[in-house]
């Protein structure tokens, strides 16, 4: 059997982004334009109700909450519409090459799409149905043994060890579900280069033996550098902002033109991020797929 090599893996994935740092960026331009600016539309779009709100007493206030979470509802969608347009046309720019993708395929929407979504939907199902089913096998029985269920012990030192014990069983719970993903996840590039023979059941059987390769691989090659990364630049942007007196809420006096620049300051490394897990996720797809040919599937919707 096909062993994923996770450290190759990341290593791969990280001399593909170097190597197309410059197409990564073009990639990135819309994306980040959009998901930094349109929620400051909101601010824009009922700056009478924030005002109101503030200037009027609770009971008597008119916050045009119809109009807010129209455009909210407008604003959200367009952001998924465009964390889905990137991730496919960044699935399609490691599997099929430059000569056959460009950055116009952002402004694009196909069929591809609709089926990325549509396995999205499907694995988030069976996310929630795998949260639920292992939440009983293990979160319970351990709430359970560290005494929750017995409030007469809550004193502070048995409070601390049962929600440490709790959140040490969810976050086990947590990887054994993310294991279970790895193979559906790989439906995901599958979709976006349209091959309709390889979707969620067939990724579980190529995932088989790589599993836990891949969570690994996944964890330390994409979600631990980038949280960490977000993490520091967050702080060193809003402590030094915080320091200088600087900020960009409208309610506070701040500016929406600076709040605009640190969204995008942030949005960049997030789309980086982005970019990182959709490429690892594309060789592992590439590479099990060579190696694992699963039986053919019906052809998807």
């Amino acid at each position: 059997m096909y062993k994923l090599p996770a450290w190759n893996t990341i290593g791969t994935c990280y001399r593909f982004i170097w190597q197309e740092k410059r197409a990564c960026l073009d990639y990135m331009l819309i994306p980040v334009i959009v998901v930094s600016v349109a929620p400051m539309l909101l601010l824009f779009a009922v700056p009478e109700g924030f005002a109101a709100q503030a200037a009027t007493p609770p009971d008597r206030a008119s916050f045009p909450t119809g109009t807010f979470f129209a455009i909210f509802a407008v604003i959200w969608l367009l952001m998924i519409a465009v964390y889905i347009t990137f991730a496919v046309a960044w699935h399609r720019r490691y599997l099929l090459g430059p000569d056959r993708t460009s950055p116009r395929e952002l402004l694009t929407w196909k069929g591809r799409h609709w089926r990325f979504i549509w396995k999205g939907i499907l694995i988030a199902l069976l996310a929630l149905l795998l949260m639920f089913v292992l939440n009983l096998l293990i979160s319970f029985p351990v709430g359970l043994m560290s005494g929750m269920a017995d409030p007469g012990r809550m004193d502070e030192a048995n409070l601390a060890s049962s929600v440490g014990i709790f959140f040490a069983g969810y976050f086990i719970t947590l990887l054994f579900v993310m294991a279970l993903l790895a193979g559906p996840l790989l439906a995901f590039p599958a979709a976006a280069v349209e091959d309709r023979e390889f979707g969620i059941r067939a990724g579980w059987r190529a995932a088989n033996g790589n599993r836990w390769r891949m969570v690994g691989a996944y964890m330390f090659g994409a979600v631990i550098p980038v949280m960490i990364i977000q993490v520091i630049l967050l702080v060193l942007l809003t402590g030094g902002l915080a320091m200088l007196g600087i900020t960009f809420f409208p309610a506070l006096g701040g500016s929406i033109s600076f709040g605009i620049v640190l969204n995008l300051i942030i949005n960049v490394v997030y789309f980086f991020g982005i970019a990182i897990g959709v490429s690892m996720l594309s060789i592992m797809y590439e590479r099990l797929r060579k190696n694992v040919p699963p039986e053919a599937e019906a052809p998807s919707p």
